[in-house]
């Protein structure tokens, strides 16, 4: 009988339109509230510490973003006492933080509000440099390259006529 009250309640809940047109559910088929044989008494609340939870019972998570610059920072712990520790312990980092990201929230306002200089040419652009600095720097390179191969090969000689003698 239950179900077919939880159909007929489904039913109406999807077309309210057919239930208009239905005809009402004969009164000896409701069901009267059951009657309480315990009084009631309100719930107890719990602590976190007894709480079926496989995480950190304590968490506090903290954001702070000014324009487009945002930071977060989460604090976990084992119970209400070690979290408000650690919270209480944080609190001063977090105001120096808020504050170094004002001040670069500023300073980034305050460049954009500046006007823009005109692009000054570089102190010494390699077009500046003269020719044989640019062939005594190449030569040097290829030089040590060189010697870093040769120390390579080398190394490999005495493994390759170790392995000849031992065959």
């Amino acid at each position: 009988m239950l179900a077919v009250l939880i159909h007929v309640q489904a039913q109406r809940l999807l077309d309210p339109s057919a239930s208009a047109a239905a005809p009402p559910a004969p009164a000896a088929t409701t069901l009267p509230p059951p009657a309480s044989t315990k009084p009631t008494r309100p719930a107890k609340p719990r602590h976190s510490a007894v709480w079926d939870v496989h995480e950190a019972p304590f968490s506090s998570c903290s954001k702070i973003r000014l324009g487009a610059l945002e930071w977060t920072h989460t604090i976990r712990a084992s119970d209400d006492a070690e979290g408000q520790a650690r919270l209480h312990a944080f609190l001063p980092t977090f105001r120096d933080i808020a504050a170094a990201l004002g001040a670069l929230h500023a300073e980034r306002e305050a460049a954009k509000a500046a006007p823009v200089p005109p692009p000054s040419a570089p102190a010494t652009p390699a077009a500046a440099l003269p020719q044989a600095d640019l062939q005594a720097l190449l030569q040097q390179a290829v030089q040590q390259a060189q010697a870093a191969a040769q120390a390579v090969r080398a190394r490999a000689q005495p493994a390759r006529e170790a392995g000849a003698a031992g065959g």
